[in-house]
């Protein structure tokens, strides 16, 4: 990722999701000032440290050609998930911290999948909500499409892989 941001630049952070720079800051933090791009996302506002953004929890948006690649993967049959929570719980950490709409795909199709045919506990539910919510958040950015489209659409293509 180029390390120099600019204001009205669209990044995705691991954490927090998609966000657009607002501008640059200077903070002093142990005595010691230093230099941040202040992030706004959805949900909240943070502050990405100059000196971190080539950082593997930082990417750009994500291209067209990449959610092409999501929405086929959206359409393949589902993978079984483990019946042990514990290791589905750490397929969805392992898939978060890559940050990438492919895998995002994938987690997405086959969580939803699960959720029809058996059940998905809390961690699931939260973890398939807030994955949809970035797809499609990220989705309407890179597409230049309206995010209740993108929703529309991706809501499609789950019910049409796996019918209810």
């Amino acid at each position: 990722m180029d390390t120099k941001l600019s204001k009205g630049d669209w990044i995705v952070h691991t954490n927090y999701g998609l966000g657009q720079v607002l501008g640059e800051d200077k903070k002093v933090l142990g005595g010691e000032e230093r230099e941040y791009y202040k992030v706004q996302t959805q949900a909240a506002t943070y502050w990405l440290p100059k000196n971190r953004v080539d950082a593997e929890n930082v990417r750009q948006v994500s291209s067209k050609k990449s959610f092409r690649m999501a929405l086929d993967i959206l359409k393949e049959k589902p993978k079984k998930m483990d019946k042990d929570y514990r290791k589905r719980r750490s397929t969805i950490s392992e898939v978060i911290a890559t940050n990438s709409v492919v895998e995002f795909a994938r987690l997405i199709r086959d969580l939803y999948y699960r959720r029809r045919k058996n059940s998905l506990n809390e961690h699931e539910n939260q973890a398939l909500h807030t994955l949809k919510n970035r797809f499609i958040r990220e989705w309407s950015l890179a597409a230049d499409i309206g995010e209740d489209e993108a929703s529309a659409k991706l809501e499609k293509t789950l019910s049409e892989v796996v019918p209810a």
